[in-house]
């Protein structure tokens, strides 16, 4: 097994232990991002993983970026239905309009499982 290959075998493992548990969006975020460091370590050392309460600067309308990587925005939810769904896009809306240069950044709204790729263009 390529070390990549047990890091998600891992992930996936703690993922569905936290969903059973009925984990918060914090722990799902806390767990992904272990994931992303342990399976692209070159990733952090590129670009550090800023989370929210690290990123104050990013405030927008009573809200905080989840968790930003460069040019990537991440939202978590506990699990994304219609309405979590609607919710996420709405902030990564704001919080991609807020950056200097939206038409660069790309949201992603995830439940650590499923990832949703989002990107602002013409407002």
């Amino acid at each position: 097994m390529t070390p990549f290959d047990q890091a998600l075998s891992d992930y996936l493992s703690r993922l569905e232990q936290l969903r059973h548990q009925g984990a918060s969006e914090d722990s799902i975020r806390h767990v992904f991002l272990h994931f992303l460091q342990t399976a692209f370590p070159e990733l952090s050392a590129a670009r550090p993983i800023q989370v929210e309460q690290h990123v104050p600067g990013l405030s927008v309308r009573g809200g905080f970026a989840d968790a930003i990587c460069g040019d990537l925005i991440f939202e978590f939810k506990r699990k994304l239905d219609d309405q979590t769904r609607s919710d996420g896009q709405q902030q990564l809306q704001r919080y991609l309009a807020a950056q200097p240069q939206p038409e660069h950044c790309v949201g992603i709204l995830t439940d650590g499982q499923t990832l949703e790729v989002y990107v602002l263009r013409d407002g």
